[in-house]
């Protein structure tokens, strides 16, 4: 009996050493896998870090280009505002000057119309005066 037990005994100590041969490749196995999952994650870290900056320099660059861009369009448009303004200073200018001369010419005219009205009213004054010294004489006989 001793030798079955012998026997026995051997067998689950070699059953026991094939099992945690295999459990050991087995964590091994798992180890690995995880040092290749963190390697992988800090491979897809540094090529995402590696896309950010590269999407970042072509957003820059583009925001750069978009701002000289919408600069040099402010200063086209800015100008055009400024030559308008000019153009309609100087029309008004213009105009003011002609609206002037005319209303000078229209007063000189009224100031002359005037002249002659007032002499017309002195004239006409002087004859209703003569024609009162008139009809008097006549009412008078």
């Amino acid at each position: 009996m001793n030798e079955f037990m012998i026997i026995g005994n051997v067998i689950n100590v070699t059953l026991v050493l094939i099992i945690g041969f295999f459990v050991r490749r087995w964590m091994n196995t798992v180890d690995a896998n995880r040092k290749y999952d963190r390697e992988q994650a800090e491979r897809d870290r540094i090529s995402d870090r590696e896309e950010v900056r590269s999407i970042t320099e072509v957003v820059t660059d583009k925001a750069a280009r978009t701002a000289e861009s919408v600069a040099e369009k402010a200063a086209i448009v800015s100008n055009e505002i400024k030559q308008r303004i000019e153009d309609n200073r100087a029309f008004y200018a213009q105009s003011s000057t002609d609206i002037k001369s005319s209303i000078d010419k229209l007063a000189e005219h009224v100031g002359i119309q005037n002249g002659r009205v007032g002499k017309l009213e002195i004239g006409l004054a002087e004859q209703i005066v003569v024609c009162k010294t008139r009809n008097a004489r006549t009412k008078r006989k």
